[in-house]
C-alpha cells in the first residue's frame, strides 16, 4: 500500500515487474504484498521477461528455446492477463523482454516475426511486446542493421526501450547520472526514435556494489535529465504511445532507485524524497502544459509501420 501511494503522489500510473519465474522470491513477494494491495485497482502492471532464464536452454536453430520462451510466457498469462490492472496498450497485453539483444539475437537463430506469430497465436493474445534491443554496441546503437528493429523493412517487436544504459568503461569519474545519460544514451536514444516506437528510461543515479563507477544524481540535475528525454522524437506506429521508463523505483542493488531513503550516514546519496518530488513537478507541470520547452515538434508521423 505504502508502494501504491508514493507512486501515485509522484505520477507514476505503471508497474514493471522482474519475472523469473514462478517460484522466484521476487514473484512471491508480488504475490504476497501488491497483488493482495487494496489499492491495486489504481494502477496498472506489467511484466519484464528476464531473458537470461533462457540460458542453457535449447537453441533458436531447432526451436526448443523458442519452446521454453512458450512455456514461461503461458506462465504470466495464466497468471496474470486476466487481472483489471494488466497493462495493456491500445488493448494489447504487454510483455517486455530484458537484453532481448544478447538473448534473443538473429546471428543465433532468433526469427523475431516468427517466434513473435507464434507467441501470440499459441497463447491466444495479441501481446504488445517491448524490446530491450537499443545499446552502445556496433549493431544495436541504432536500427539500422538490426535484424530485431526491422526484417524485410518491417518493423520487428510492437516499441523497443532500455532498461540501463550504464557501462562501466564510459563513466567519467564525478559525473552525475545526468551528465552521462545525455552524452552517452541520448544519442543512441535519438537513433532509434526517429524510426521506431521507442521507450527510453530516466535515471536519477547508479551506484552499484560490484565496483563499478558511480553515477551522482540530485533534484535539479534529475529534472533536466526528465525534460531532455522528454523531447526526444515521438514516432506513432499504430498509435504507440508517449511512455518514459524510470529506473528504477526500488533496484537498490545498482542503487538506482527513487523510493525513499531514511537519511542514515552510511547510506551513499541522502536524497530523501527529491526524486519522487522533482518526478512529481515534472509529471504535473507535463499534464497541464505539455512539453513546451521542447525547441520542435518532436512527433514523428509514421508511415505503416514499414520501413521505406
Amino acid at each position: 500500500e505504502q508502494h501504491i501511494e508514493w507512486a501515485l503522489e509522484t505520477g507514476i500510473s505503471n508497474w514493471i515487474i522482474s519475472w523469473w519465474g514462478p517460484n522466484h522470491l521476487t514473484m512471491k513477494h508480488f504475490r504476497v504484498g501488491m497483488m493482495n494491495a487494496p489499492s491495486l485497482n489504481k494502477m496498472k502492471f506489467c511484466m519484464l521477461y528476464e531473458s537470461v532464464i533462457l540460458d542453457g536452454r535449447g537453441s533458436w536453430r531447432d526451436g526448443s528455446k523458442e519452446e521454453a520462451l512458450y512455456r514461461d510466457l503461458k506462465v504470466i498469462v495464466d497468471d496474470f492477463f486476466d487481472h483489471p490492472s494488466y497493462l495493456k496498450v491500445n488493448g494489447r497485453p504487454v510483455i517486455i523482454f530484458y537484453i532481448s539483444r544478447s538473448r534473443m539475437p538473429y546471428g543465433e537463430g532468433f526469427d523475431g516475426p516468427s517466434v513473435l506469430a507464434n507467441m501470440r497465436r499459441r497463447l491466444g493474445y495479441n501481446i504488445y511486446f517491448i524490446a530491450d534491443e537499443p545499446f552502445f554496441d556496433w549493431n544495436n546503437d541504432s536500427p539500422d542493421g538490426n535484424r530485431n528493429a526491422f526484417k524485410n523493412g518491417e518493423q520487428v517487436f510492437d516499441a523497443y526501450t532500455t532498461y540501463n544504459m550504464f557501462q562501466n568503461s564510459r563513466v567519467r569519474r564525478g559525473e552525475t547520472a545526468t551528465d552521462y545519460q545525455l552524452r552517452e544514451a541520448m544519442p543512441v536514444w535519438n537513433r532509434w526514435a526517429e524510426q521506431l516506437p521507442l521507450f527510453p528510461n530516466v535515471m536519477p543515479q547508479y551506484y552499484d556494489f560490484r565496483g563499478n563507477k558511480p553515477l551522482l544524481g540530485n533534484s535539479a540535475d534529475f529534472m533536466k535529465q526528465l525534460r531532455e528525454v522528454a523531447c526526444l522524437p515521438r514516432t506513432n506506429f499504430d498509435g504507440a504511445p508517449h511512455i518514459m521508463m524510470i529506473t528504477s523505483f526500488n533496484e537498490w542493488w545498482e542503487g538506482t532507485q527513487i523510493e525513499p531513503e531514511d537519511g542514515s550516514p552510511g547510506n551513499w546519496n541522502n536524497y530523501g524524497f527529491q526524486f519522487m518530488e522533482t518526478l512529481a513537478t515534472f509529471k504535473k507541470e507535463v499534464d497541464s502544459l505539455g512539453t513546451y520547452w521542447c525547441s520542435e515538434d518532436t512527433v514523428v508521423e509514421a508511415n505503416d509501420g514499414k520501413r521505406d
